[in-house]
């Protein structure tokens, strides 16, 4: 009995390993053939024998659950059909996961998991013969490529568990003994040495496997599994104030304070519109200005600002858009506040602007109620909602799961202002075009492995539209009474550094760095880039106060118009892969999930290629602490904000 159980576990153990081999050394070569390029590519190859282990473990894990469901069948002695059924109905959908996994890895940054399906799946739902939100980007990636993979991987556990009894046979013993062997030292490395080499407690080594030591099995059982033990997590965090976290500069000194921004009068009346962009990050437009000429040459118009150095609290459009309007840190994990508190009383731009006699309008090309938003904004003092499941003349434009084509929200704006001329409005507008798979300009073919031209047409798209706004609010004469403030939501990577494709999980340059402008009659005799770090806390502030209206004693954000004070700006992202960090002058730090930190100068390294932790381990700790702080209060702020706001000096309303 106990021969045939074990025989079992080691068949069901080698077909599983050999798909997760395989496929991890897919993912080694893709960092040096694929786009991480050449130089984190070898240090991933270097590395290979620390990233196996957990496949081990899961290997073993699953050999393991497949020996205990085929007891029945080994204890009446019958280690033929049931044994083989019971084995391949969960081997082939295991090898399915981990070529799904695989795909996950690169094109998100982690595996797949319980946050990357509830992420997927947006909580929209589909309008009856209308695909949903995600279809556009799933599709683009469903090849004939990645129908060849699952075949294979299928094929391997099911070649390699019907092959593997006679390939033992052949095999000596002491072969193999040295096979086990090397198993069991493999296992060692990965899962149980290689966290102190990542967090460098052993010996003062670090080793930055950028994230590839997790395995698909794993990576899913695990995420269902750890809310369950959130109480064991351990934090240094302090928080003296449950309202308020302190974000005051680390390293500005006491001299080093900001200078005012804007010099003009406040207007008697002032119209408000914001256009969220979607997915358009600083660097490609730094990289080559003609890409958006229109937003870039904001910095050198009468009456415009552009902030130069501003960035995003997190990879991901509901999160940004908790920091935009209510200008609060966003919760520190996936969740969006949608899920966790929609009604927060937090005293939103909207909200305020509604008090304050203001026309409120929401107006998008994409789809409310993706990311459940519609929870949220309801509650939020907004007139009217268009999206692209009631815009008028949407049947008549291109469109595909994501939005509609920009031209016509454009034109729907543009009719408000005018409908609205005599009496104060505020628009917010939020973009589709960019988001992944970058198709607005369908007439053009690209190569699919090389998806950046399109996503460059896609930037191109947009400043057109952001043009159209400014003039034809121009052309209606409401230029002298409206200020208009051009933000994005987040950035979006193309392979610059490990795991950096799209959105949601790194927070490197190319995917919080994002552009903020302003346009508008308060800025008038102001011209120029401010360089000191902003966040998307900051936006309604400082667009309250350029409107001469009181800033609720809820928002967390400096006005930048009136600011003296030298801030962090903290950022985070989504797990897998998860990182979070902070941007304080010219210092940028990042904690991975697995601990690993990295610190980088900007002001040398914009790229973030050198690693200067080694060398600055005391910064690091005190930036290492301010991300613990905020962790811990914004999950205790957001989830007990009535009660905690109750109980700070900023009364209720």
């Amino acid at each position: 009995m106990k021969q045939r159980l074990f025989s079992t576990w080691t068949r069901n153990f080698y077909s599983a390993f050999a798909v997760l081999f395989g496929l991890k050394l897919a993912l080694a070569g893709n960092n040096i053939f694929g786009t991480e390029g050449f130089e984190s590519g070898f240090k991933v190859i270097s590395r290979f024998l620390l990233l196996i282990g957990n496949d081990i473990f899961g290997a073993a894990i699953l050999a393991a659950l497949i020996s205990i469901l085929c007891l029945p069948w080994l204890k009446r002695g019958d280690g033929g059909r049931g044994v083989i059924i019971t084995s391949l109905v969960l081997q082939v959908p295991h090898a399915l996961l981990a070529v799904v996994s695989f795909f996950a890895t690169i094109y998100v940054g982690g595996p797949l998991n319980k946050e990357v399906i509830e992420l997927a799946d947006g909580g929209a739902t589909p309008v009856a013969g209308e695909a949903p939100a995600m279809w556009s980007s799933i599709s683009h990636y469903l090849g004939a490529g990645q129908i060849t993979c699952m075949l294979a991987a299928v094929l391997v556990a099911a070649g390699v568990y019907w092959f593997f009894p006679r390939l033992a046979k052949r095999l000596g013993t002491r072969i193999k003994l040295l096979i086990n062997a090397a198993l069991v030292i493999e296992f060692a490395l990965g899962v149980l040495l290689l966290p102190w080499l990542i967090n460098g407690h052993l010996w003062g080594i670090r080793i930055h496997t950028f994230g590839l030591e997790r395995s698909a099995g794993i990576e899913m059982g695990w995420s269902y599994v750890k809310p369950a033990f959130s109480w064991m997590r351990g934090s240094n965090a302090e928080i003296e104030d449950e309202f308020n976290l302190d974000m005051s500069s680390i390293v500005s000194g006491k001299g080093d304070r900001l200078k005012s921004l804007m010099a003009g009068a406040t207007r008697e009346k002032t119209n408000v519109i914001v256009i969220s962009l979607e997915s358009v990050a600083s660097t490609y437009i730094r990289e080559d200005p003609s890409r958006m000429p229109f937003l870039s040459g904001t910095a050198d118009r009468d009456g415009a600002i552009l902030m130069g150095n501003h960035y995003t609290v997190w990879p991901q459009t509901m999160k940004a858009f908790f920091a935009l309007f209510c200008s609060e840190l966003p919760y520190p994990d996936y969740r969006s506040i949608a899920l966790i508190n929609p009604t927060i009383r937090c005293e939103s731009l909207s909200e305020v602007l509604h008090q304050n006699g203001y026309y409120t309008a929401f107006i998008t090309s994409a789809d409310l109620a993706y990311d459940r938003k519609r929870r949220f904004f309801q509650h939020r003092d907004f007139d009217m909602f268009m999206d692209m499941r009631d815009m008028p003349g949407r049947e008549d434009v291109w469109g595909d799961s994501w939005g509609l084509d920009e031209r016509l929200a454009v034109k729907h704006i543009l009719d408000l202002a005018n409908e609205k001329r005599d009496e104060r409005f505020f628009v917010f507008y939020e973009m589709f075009t960019a988001h992944h798979p970058y198709n607005a300009c369908k007439e053009h073919e690209d190569n699919p492995l090389d998806e950046f031209p399109a996503y460059v047409r896609a930037l191109g798209y947009i400043d057109d539209r952001i043009r159209d706004i400014v003039n034809g609010i121009d052309k209606l004469g409401l230029s002298g009474e409206t200020l208009i403030a051009i933000v994005s939501d987040h950035g979006e990577g193309f392979g610059q550094h490990p795991g950096s494709r799209g959105h949601g999980a790194k927070v490197y340059q190319e995917n919080v760095h994002v552009p903020f402008a302003m346009i508008g009659p308060q800025l008038a005799g102001v011209r120029g880039e401010a360089t000191f770090p902003t966040s998307h806390i900051d936006v309604a502030p400082t667009i309250l106060g350029l409107l001469d209206l009181d800033i609720p004693c809820t928002m967390k954000g400096r006005d930048l118009s009136t600011s003296r004070k030298p801030a962090a700006v903290l950022f985070g992202g989504r797990v897998p892969g998860a990182q979070k960090g902070l941007v304080d002058g010219k210092w940028k730090y990042i904690v991975e999930d697995n601990g690993m930190e990295l610190l980088f100068d900007l002001s040398v390294d914009p790229s973030e290629k050198k690693n200067l932790i080694g060398e600055n381990k005391d910064l690091a700790g005190k930036f290492g602490k301010m991300l613990d702080d905020w962790s811990v209060f914004s999950e205790n702020l957001i989830e007990n904000y009535s009660e905690i706001k109750k109980r700070s000096s900023c009364a209720p309303h």
